[in-house]
């Protein structure tokens, strides 16, 4: 039996508490929609922290009329969650490198994964001339941002691919 298809993700600012949460999710060419002014912050609505300070309780919104609860819903099977990835290429090595399209020449590149539970993958580097150079299988634990480093003097396109379990995920830089 073949495993199902992977499904894509779809995030909207409702599904994060503070703003910061909501910029770990902002991806160059903004899939998710979380940037609705493109100026680089996502989902400016949701309270801060807007570092890395964590957040504070949140006072429950009062609804108007009152909500009667749902009706009670029948057991059913647990579904197992799939794994959330976040996977990005940056022009820096640090964790607080922003995700990047395009790289200034003398810069390092970086290719980022975290992933929501443990798993092993792979990365693989296609240059402009058509050059494919990948990395053994490495494992990363759940929660962590794991970097690998970028070594290239070509200028043009170059795609980023994880090979993980369940999906494939490809990201294009340029390198000027």
């Amino acid at each position: 039996m073949s495993p199902p298809p992977a499904q894509a993700l779809d995030y909207d600012c409702a599904d994060f508490a503070t703003q910061a949460q909501a910029q770990e999710y902002l991806l160059p060419g903004d899939p998710y929609r979380l940037d609705g002014d493109d100026d680089g912050t996502a989902c400016e609505s949701l309270p801060c922290p807007c570092s890395t300070a964590s957040p504070g309780p949140v006072a429950p919104t009062p609804s108007y009329p009152p909500v009667e609860p749902p009706p009670p819903v029948e057991e059913s099977p647990v579904e197992e969650a799939q794994p959330r990835y976040r996977a990005y290429v940056a022009c820096g090595l640090s964790r607080c490198a922003r995700p990047a399209r395009r790289c200034p020449r003398r810069s390092r590149i970086g290719a980022f994964l975290r992933s929501s539970e443990a798993v092993a993958y792979r990365i693989c580097v296609v240059f402009p001339t058509g050059r494919r150079l990948c990395s053994d299988q490495q494992q990363a634990d759940a929660g962590i941002l794991y970097v690998n480093r970028i070594t290239t003097n070509i200028v043009g396109r170059h795609k980023a691919v994880w090979y993980l379990p369940d999906r494939r995920i490809k990201r294009f830089f340029w390198r000027r």
